[in-house]
């Protein structure tokens, strides 16, 4: 683009400067970049109103998931939780403790002591800088209640064992506006002008704002595939990701609307224009979330000759390059050189292609395992012949023949479905659906599942960090 989406300011690199905005947004671990579809003011802005509140839900989830947030910070951050468990390792009864996760080590807000019921041990509850100081208070205290002959043993928990539960406030205007700034920012990066959002972006205003309530749908399984695929996306390959897909409907071509899910749990629709002027579109986007070890590039010899083979394949341009070192902000003697900036600018296109994840591939294995392992097992004999069909040609949708070949086609994903014969938009039928999935509970019920799969893995995850499995 040769413009801001906010402001629609063209970026001219004096006063209108282009912004690396990150589309996902970094502090919940989203790769994925657009250089020139922002400019450097506008991005500040809504990276203000919009970002800070909006990752700030999630960051629970991206803390325990040691997601790193930025660029030059490696440092652990803490989430607050409630301790479940009646009991802990030493047998100590709790009871709805507020604790803190650090590092997959849970403690309490504040320090504490507890006595065993044979008053043989005292175990002090406390984080490792705390704890050292509070023992002196525990060491009076025992002074005075206990002979010098039945001093207690005094132990140091660091780490108490049960069961934490970490509350999860998604606020309703914060949760629509982070989605609708990341599905227009995605669709911008395809070119789409900034006219064509008017369900998600005021641009009549002197200072043009994302809306108050834009039009977001929760998604919900209504296909037989996609079903079974949410049923057991947590044993799948790749998980948890963020995706981003940008689409038009199929019954309704003039609708454009943009699909999240992020951390293979969160899933909406944006819709971002139901009066829609543009070609037809399909294009997406994932990335695995887990932090993976950084990647350092240093220019050397062999890379020189190669360098625009190089530059090529990660998709850098010089003007790219140019204009970062142009538009140094710090004083002469701390800039950068040009070769520094270039190092940088392929040590983070290196890192965003080490997370990216090529979703056609994944889609594909996960619609050959529901065919594989749901449909052609047992399951298939228990179901009537118009279920069986039903089945095949939502199967069929997944590919087309060219040929004498057979290819595997993505186009239907989240995208629409087959029922009774006749392909339905998954985004309309979500809409008229979503009273009654309110209503029975479906939706409910759906949520809490998908929650539930990634508490469990993170779970899982922290257990394998924490004892080095």
């Amino acid at each position: 683009m040769d413009s801001c989406y906010l402001c629609g300011k063209a970026f001219n690199g004096v006063d209108v400067i282009k912004h690396d905005e990150h589309i996902i947004q970094q502090a919940i671990g989203g790769s994925l970049t657009g250089n020139d579809i922002l400019c450097a003011s506008c991005g500040g802005k809504l990276g203000n109103d919009i970002d800070v509140p909006f990752t700030q839900m999630f960051s629970g989830i991206a803390t325990r998931l040691n997601i790193k947030k930025d660029r030059n910070s490696n440092k652990y951050k803490s989430v607050k939780g409630i301790l479940l468990s009646k009991v802990d390792q030493y047998n100590i009864k709790m009871n709805q403790i507020d604790v803190l996760c650090k590092e997959f080590e849970v403690t309490p807000l504040k320090p504490f002591h507890k006595y065993t019921d044979d008053k043989r041990k005292v175990i002090i509850y406390g984080n490792k800088k705390v704890t050292n100081q509070y023992r002196k208070k525990v060491e009076v205290e025992i002074s005075e209640k206990f002979s010098s002959h039945e001093l207690p043993e005094i132990i140091i928990c660091n780490d108490i064992e049960g069961l934490v539960s970490y509350p999860l406030s998604l606020d309703n205007k914060v949760l629509k506006q982070g989605l609708a700034k990341i599905a227009v920012g995605f669709a911008s990066k395809y070119g789409i002008p900034r006219t064509e959002f008017p369900l998600a972006l005021d641009i009549s205003k002197e200072e043009p704002i994302f809306l108050d309530k834009p039009l977001v749908v929760p998604f919900y399984p209504l296909g037989i595939i996609d079903r079974h695929i949410e049923a057991e996306r947590n044993k799948l390959c790749h998980y948890p990701t963020h995706t981003a897909i940008i689409f038009t409907t199929i019954t309704n071509p003039k609708c454009l609307a943009c699909y999240i899910d992020l951390f293979s749990t969160f899933q909406f629709y944006v819709v971002l224009n139901n009066n829609y002027t543009g070609e037809d579109i399909y294009k997406y986007f994932t990335q695995r979330i887990l932090r993976k070890d950084d990647y350092k590039f240093e220019l050397n010899r062999k890379y020189y000759k190669e360098r625009n083979i190089h530059l090529d394949s990660l998709g850098i341009t010089e003007h790219r390059i140019d204009g970062l070192f142009e538009n140094q902000t710090n004083t002469p003697e701390n800039n950068k050189s040009r070769e520094e900036i270039e190092c940088e600018i392929i040590q983070e296109e290196y890192i965003k292609q080490k997370y990216r994840i090529d979703l056609e591939d994944d889609v594909s294995g996960y619609v050959s395992y529901v065919m594989r392992d749901k449909m052609l097992s047992d399951n298939i004999e228990k179901l009537d012949m118009e279920s069986v069909m039903n089945f095949k040609r939502n199967f069929d949708l997944f590919y087309s023949v060219q040929g004498d070949d057979e290819i595997f086609d993505i186009s239907s994903y989240r995208r629409y479905f087959s029922y009774n014969n006749v392909l339905i938009d998954f985004l309309y039928s979500s809409m008229q659906s979503s009273k009654e999935l309110y209503r029975s509970g479906e939706l409910r019920n759906y949520c809490h599942l998908k929650v539930k799969m990634l508490e469990d893995f993170i779970q899982r995850e922290g257990i394998k960090i924490k004892f080095n499995l």
